[in-house]
């Protein structure tokens, strides 16, 4: 099932560093700003301790039978006799207890105020039709509330609030608005364990004024557990909560699993109040905050080695690419040196260094035609006219002339004579009209190269690794899609090499999901194309393409339309970005379209390259 434009899975999200759940910054789209939900730690998102933390899948509705509570019309849903007593229900297996109701008897005013911080938007938003419910913890635990569940109605846009007493003296304990941007239902945790004992009001209400496209009052299905924290040190997975002051980071090369780790510790969030971290550590935000708190990293002198996670480079210094042949070996380099980062004051570089362009410059040295050359441009750059190119032995790189060899960049432009120059020499094809790679056709089970962008495949075929992890290829024929593939969840088959798909969007609405296995720091490309590997889809057909990691259901990178003009869509990790050196695992590609109208026919080319050696 796909909602304004995601999966709703009850499933753990991950990104960055830190083990997630549904984010809490979802938006109305009411023309006021979002409704942000409990605050949340833009850079140790960790589930909080109130924001919308993840969310156990229960599977399909089907495996239990709930009967929606509509309940009589009350004017007062603090009242007593209107609370919903969920304090006798006894939970499931997994500790869960489930309640079915209906907000339509509930009026539209009344109950407890907005807690600060819960609802977005500059209309002074509300929350309507509240149905309160009243519980009484059976531990010590962190509480969890959600409506996120097949049960509940899409459109509903809920809001939950957890709080000590159903008045105006009552203490918000957690309250979340949406999930997510996509999301409208609702997963609210209390800010801190709740001793046994204590007897709490668990208040589902709906965003009011009601925005475009959603629902005010309907059916709901309301899922409370409690959670006891990870203690400090003990393994973590999203759904987890750990002991304060702690959070659930990714270990090294995970997406799944982590550690919770205390805050001023290695790898932990920076301290708001006090030492930011521990001695010998260097948090990497200036000035801490909630919404930027940044980590505690070991600091690393000129010349050591920044690779390793949680490591940053001493003031002055910037961790940069030292090997040509390996982007991954990276070394702490003083900053207006060759390599290093462009000073923030003049003289930005040191004589006979320039100052690259870019979001990220260095300083970089020229380099001769036909001289060794560094790929990446971080050390030295090539004469105009050239391209830094791989060489006759293995991990060497020159500047040769554009247009002269596989993997320079195409000539363009006009000849002195008043001609048009070719973009490529006889043997080599440029890959686009323009900005585009010189490659050397290569024929059905001919040899290719998958690292260097140097060969390119007769159409219809792709570059297969030999083996998994392998630079080296061959050109091999496509693989057709099996239904039901419809989700990343159902992605099939799964390949572990570049492969060329074939498919179609048919009925509309229709996903084709591939799984793809990575291994550490290789690099995806994914492209999709018409059967005869041009652009030129049929009227009104326009692909989307997704990549997601293993057990997510947000996309890690998407893209539409390639250029304006050109419906096909392209992601490309060779380029830096989402795709570029990924963790070791199984990802996700999906190919949809825009609007969900068909599309009879496609293909989809997943090239893997690895790191280099």
């Amino acid at each position: 099932m796909r909602l304004r434009g995601s999966w709703v899975v009850g499933a753990m999200l991950v990104g960055g560093a830190y083990l997630m759940g549904c984010s809490s910054s979802g938006g109305n789209g009411n023309g006021g700003g979002t409704d942000s939900g409990a605050t949340t730690d833009a850079t140790a998102m960790d589930g909080g301790r109130g924001d919308a933390g993840p969310v156990t899948d229960r599977g399909p509705t089907t495996d239990r039978v709930t009967t929606t509570d509509r309940g009589p019309a009350v004017t007062n849903p603090c009242a007593a006799d209107a609370q919903i007593d969920l304090t006798t229900r006894t939970p499931d297996a997994m500790g869960m207890v489930i309640y079915a109701g209906n907000n339509s008897r509930a009026p539209e005013t009344g109950g407890i105020a907005a807690p600060a911080g819960c609802l977005g938007g500059q209309n002074m938003p509300t929350i309507a039709h509240q149905v309160v419910h009243r519980y009484r913890m059976r531990s010590t635990a962190v509480l969890q509330a959600t409506t996120v569940s097949k049960a509940t109605l899409e459109t509903l846009d809920t809001v939950v609030a957890i709080t000590s007493a159903c008045s105006t003296t009552g203490m918000s304990l957690g309250c979340n608005d949406d999930v997510s941007q996509q999301i409208l239902q609702s997963n609210a945790r209390s800010t801190a364990p709740i001793p046994m004992g204590t007897e709490v009001f668990i208040v589902v209400g709906t965003y009011f004024p009601t925005v475009d496209g959603a629902d005010a009052q309907g059916d709901y299905e309301l899922l409370v557990q409690e959670i006891t924290p990870t203690p400090v040190g003990m393994p973590c997975t999203g759904a987890s909560v750990c002991a304060d002051p702690a959070v659930c980071i990714a270990n090294p090369g995970s997406t799944t699993m982590g550690t919770c780790i205390a805050d001023g510790t290695l790898r932990g969030r920076c301290r708001l109040t006090g030492a930011a971290c521990e001695m010998g550590l260097t948090c990497s935000a200036a000035m801490p905050t909630m919404t930027a708190r940044g980590t505690c990293l070991r600091t690393v002198d000129v010349g050591g080695n920044c690779a390793e996670a949680g490591t940053i480079c001493a003031t002055g210094a910037s961790c940069q690419a030292s090997n040509p042949a390996d982007p991954a070996v990276r070394t702490c380099v003083a900053n207006g040196t060759q390599g290093g980062a462009c000073r923030a004051d003049s003289p930005r570089c040191e004589a006979g260094l320039e100052c690259a362009s870019g979001t990220a410059p260095t300083c970089r040295a020229p380099a001769t035609p036909g001289g060794a050359c560094d790929p990446q441009n971080v050390r030295t750059f090539c004469p105009s006219g050239s391209t830094c190119v791989p060489g006759a032995m293995a991990g060497m790189f020159t500047c040769v002339a554009n247009g002269t060899a596989a993997g320079t960049a195409c000539r363009s432009g006009a000849l002195a004579d008043g001609g048009v120059s070719t973009p490529c020499d006889t043997g080599f094809d440029c890959s686009a009209t323009t900005s585009g790679v010189c490659r050397r056709p290569v024929a059905m089970g001919g040899a290719c190269d998958l690292r260097y962008n140097t060969t390119a495949c007769a159409t219809g075929t792709a570059c297969s690794a030999d083996m998994p992890g392998s630079a080296a290829g061959t050109c091999t024929a496509p693989t057709r899609e099996m239904e039901p593939n419809n989700t990343p969840a159902m992605a099939n088959p799964t390949v572990t090499r570049s492969t060329i798909f074939t498919g179609a969007v048919t009925p509309e609405d229709d996903v084709d999901c591939f799984n793809v296995t990575v291994p550490a720091n290789a690099s995806l490309r994914v492209t999709t194309a018409t059967p005869t590997g041009t652009c030129a889809l049929a009227q009104g057909e326009d692909s989307i393409v997704e990549v997601f990691r293993a057990g997510s259901t947000t996309a890690i990178a998407t893209n539409d339309d390639i250029a304006q003009g050109n419906l096909c869509s392209r992601l490309d990790g060779t380029a830096g970005g989402a795709l570029n050196r990924l963790a070791a695992g199984t990802y996700a590609v999906c190919v949809s379209s825009y609007q969900g109208a068909p599309i009879a026919a496609y293909t989809l080319t997943v090239d893997l390259f690895p790191a280099a050696n």
